[in-house]
C-alpha cells in the first residue's frame, strides 16, 4: 500500500514538473583543488580587466544595456517588449587593474521585465548594498561583470588574495569611464 502512494506521488510530482517546464540554466564552477594561491590569482587578474575593492551603495535597474550570451532566450516575448538590467555601484577604496576612480559600476544578470517581474541566473554574485568586496570583472567600459565562478568575494574572506595581490592603487576623483548611460 505504501509503495502504491509513493509511486502515484512520484508520478504526480513528474507530471506538475512536466507542465511547468522552463528554461533552467545551471551554473557550474571548474576549479583546480591542488593549485596554489599565488597561481589562483595570478590567473584571475590575467583574465580580468578590472579588479578592485570597495563597498556596494546601491543598485538601480536600467534600459539599454544587451543581454550576455547565456542570458536566456533572445526570442521569448518579454525581451522583445523591453527589460532593464541590474547594475551594482561600488564606492571603490583600492584598484589593482582598472580606471582607478573613486567609482565602480558592475552590470548584473538579474533583468526586470516591463510587467515587473524580475529573474536571474544561478551565475550571478549576490551583491549586498552596505558590504565590502574585492571584485574581479570582464569585459570593457560600461559592460564590466563578474560572476559566482570569478575570484569575486566579499570581505575579509579576500584577505588571503588581497594579500597576494599586494597594496594596490587608491583611486583617484574622477567620474568613472565605465558609467552605464541610463
Amino acid at each position: 500500500m505504501l509503495f502504491q502512494n509513493l509511486r502515484r506521488f512520484v508520478i504526480f510530482i513528474a507530471v506538475i514538473l512536466g507542465l511547468m517546464s522552463a528554461n533552467i540554466y545551471a551554473c557550474g564552477c571548474v576549479g583546480m583543488p591542488n593549485e596554489k594561491i599565488e597561481a589562483i590569482v595570478l590567473s584571475a587578474s590575467m583574465n580580468s580587466s578590472t579588479v578592485f575593492s570597495g563597498k556596494v551603495t546601491g543598485t538601480e535597474y536600467r534600459k539599454g544595456i544587451p543581454l550576455m550570451q547565456h542570458d536566456l532566450d533572445r526570442s521569448e516575448k518579454w525581451i522583445k517588449e523591453g527589460y532593464e538590467t541590474m547594475v551594482v555601484k561600488f564606492d571603490v577604496d583600492r584598484w589593482w587593474k582598472g580606471d582607478f576612480t573613486s567609482n565602480a559600476f558592475l552590470v548584473t544578470g538579474n533583468l526586470k521585465r516591463n510587467d515587473g517581474i524580475t529573474q536571474g541566473n544561478s551565475c550571478e554574485y549576490n551583491f549586498k548594498t552596505g558590504s565590502s568586496y574585492l571584485v574581479f570583472a570582464t569585459g570593457g567600459p560600461g559592460e564590466r561583470r563578474t560572476h559566482a565562478c570569478a575570484l569575486t568575494r566579499e570581505m575579509p574572506h579576500a584577505d588571503a588574495i588581497i594579500k597576494e595581490l599586494g597594496p594596490g592603487r587608491l583611486p583617484i576623483e574622477t567620474e568613472p569611464s565605465d558609467r552605464v548611460k541610463p
